[in-house]
């Protein structure tokens, strides 16, 4: 075994500063010779960094070993005796806060009644962003939509989470495009693979007959083979509000679930744990998927002091960074698992990802968040680190969920995009619109002028993933008039970048369309989660005097619902769980 194969493993597996681990990462290779080195580095004391002038003297290396030696136990009594302490205190938290909830419970008193329990206020320490609610716009003033596509869904999982606890839904907390792209509309795929397949429907607005009607746009993108290869690097939240509840179980179960989603022999994982600092502990660097040290990491998972993920990220940005310029023909992934109460360094969104450095468009390191917990949880954080860095934006509510969402099916297509930096333009004729508005996409609103702009912000779509949009419309009297025969309603546009590509797209469709007068059930389901989201969200918070008109509302679609439900609905898992929510919605705006 040569020298330098020896020293390389130590190099790897003795880091203990972001630097040096960043120096070392693209030198560590798969090679037989660095796995020996790497087994014998592993049986024997980790040396010390040993001065360039004094590495020739025999003398000198046997004091130098036994001072390394050590160190190493004084750092190891100093790392279980910080571990007992954390224990302890980590124990003593959970105690209080035991404590606490049993005050709150107490203090609450019944006053509606749901699923033989009454819905609490949402949790204590929760952020969410209340985006203002679209308004009405006349075609004659206002002809043109333009917003990013948004193919999350954390909001929804949030939602169903909550009415599981037995808390009221957060109105701040839905975003009704989040609501509906939760659903599994049954679009037929695209006729060719570099296109979006569109399906465009109208209907009577359920809630309006008379007088709206309620368009549905759908767009479908191929499933397409994954030609590259993905680095991944884990982020991982080890600090102490991840031992509320089941938050460990639910990011150990996560990890092993996306690690057991990659392929052995072609794709490259590591992962990073943090707390106040990365631990140096936990560390792994990018090796192939099935390594015993990434599965000893993962297993370590242990919740410790604060919450520095502008540390965590930095740090694995950096690491896939590297990888990048390793393996150039890969695509490259972070995936931060917590809670996102920062409260160590930045805890802006902006600022963490400012501080992250990422640049390179052509192949971009796209930033993954997934969220775990309820209270002491920050929606607004994980969200927009998402948005703003290529990514997308999950939630977990518990460890069989981690297990069915990141199935290696679901990887596959999750790690393969189809198109980057997508948004879409909706422009409206005023011969047969007279006014419009937009359900949802709030915060992916953009100016129309920044349509024809790239930005990264704009959504990255993944093979196979399908966004729905639903507006509400007042038809002029002439289109009304010709309700069932064809109507133009105008044309909708889209842009998108290939990845991996300079190439740039665009692709247009006629808003040419007939009323349906019997649509079919998903198509009702869609409207349903549309309208109560859009309706339910819309209000400043649960006690709104706005919401006896809500009430009246989502009572209707309640109705809806459960005449759906007995057709042909009643097989789906999410119309069960559509039911459970809107029940909890009504109780949280009952008179």
């Amino acid at each position: 075994m040569s020298t330098a194969a020896l020293s390389l493993a130590r190099a790897c597996l003795g880091l203990t500063t972001p630097i040096l681990i960043s120096a070392a990462l693209v030198a560590c290779s798969d090679d037989e010779e660095f796995q020996q080195a790497v087994d014998q580095v592993q049986q024997q004391p980790q040396a010390t960094e040993i001065q360039a002038g004094q590495r020739d003297s025999e003398a000198q290396q046997g004091v130098e070993a036994a001072t390394a030696s050590a160190i190493a136990q004084q750092a190891q009594e100093q790392q279980q005796a910080l571990q007992e302490q954390a224990m302890q205190e980590q124990a003593e938290q959970v105690e209080q806060e035991q404590h606490e909830q049993a005050a709150q419970q107490q203090e609450q008193q019944a006053t509606v009644e749901f699923e033989g329990a009454r819905p609490s206020v949402s949790p204590s320490e929760t952020s969410f962003r209340d985006y203002e609610t679209s308004v009405w716009a006349n075609t004659t003033e206002d002809d043109t939509a333009t917003f990013a596509l948004d193919a999350d869904r954390a909001s929804w999982s949030i939602a169903v989470n909550y009415v599981k606890a037995g808390h009221f839904v957060e109105p701040a907390s839905v975003r009704a495009e989040e609501w509906i792209n939760a659903h599994d509309y049954e679009y037929n795929q695209p006729d060719a693979l570099d296109e979006f397949g569109v399906t465009l429907d109208l209907i009577p607005h359920p809630l309006d007959e008379e007088n709206l009607h309620l368009l549905r746009i759908g767009m479908q993108a191929p499933v397409i083979e994954r030609t590259h290869p993905v680095n991944v690097i884990f982020v991982a939240d080890a600090s102490g509000s991840m031992a509320e509840g089941n938050r460990i179980d639910i990011a150990r179960a996560t990890l092993q679930a996306l690690e057991g989603s990659l392929i052995p022999d072609l794709d490259r994982v590591g992962i990073i744990q943090f707390s106040v600092d990365p631990i140096p502990s936990s560390f792994v660097p990018h090796t192939r998927p099935g390594s015993e040290f990434l599965q000893a990491s993962i297993d370590r998972l242990l919740p410790y002091y604060g919450t520095n993920v502008q540390a965590g990220i930095n740090l694995g940005m950096q690491l896939a960074n590297d990888a990048r310029q390793a393996w150039p023909e890969s695509d490259n992934y972070v995936v931060l698992i917590s809670d996102g109460v920062a409260n160590v360094d930045a805890t802006d969104p902006f600022a963490i990802l400012r501080s992250a450095g990422e640049e390179d468009e052509n192949n971009p390191i796209r930033l993954i968040t997934v969220g775990v917990g309820i209270g002491h949880y920050n929606d607004v954080l994980l969200e927009q680190l998402a948005q703003y860095g290529n990514g997308w934006y999950y939630y977990m509510d518990s460890p069989e969920q981690a297990w069915e969402t990141f199935t290696p099916e679901n990887w596959l297509r999750l790690s393969t995009p189809f198109a980057d930096q997508t948004r879409a333009q909706i422009r409206w004729s005023s011969e047969t619109v007279a006014a419009w508005r937009v359900i949802g996409y709030e915060n992916r609103r953009t100016s129309d002028e920044s349509f024809e702009e790239e930005r990264k912000e704009f959504a990255e779509i993944s093979s196979g993933a399908a966004v729905t949009i639903f507006v509400e419309l007042e038809l002029t009297s002439e289109a009304q008039s010709q309700a069932f025969d064809q109507i133009e309603l105008g044309d909708v546009e889209v842009r998108w970048r290939t990845p991996r590509s300079d190439e740039s797209n665009r692709q247009e469709h006629r808003l040419a369309i007939t009323e349906s007068a019997t649509p079919d059930p998903l198509l009702q389901l869609g409207a349903i989660v549309a309208l109560a989201a859009d309706r339910y969200g819309s209000l400043d918070g649960i006690g709104d005097p706005a919401a006896a008109e809500v009430h009246s509302e989502l009572q209707v679609l309640r109705e809806l619902l459960r005449s759906v439900r007995s057709d042909e609905l009643s097989h789906l898992e999410t119309a069960d769980e559509l039911s459970s929510v809107i029940e909890s919605l009504l109780a949280a705006t009952s008179p």
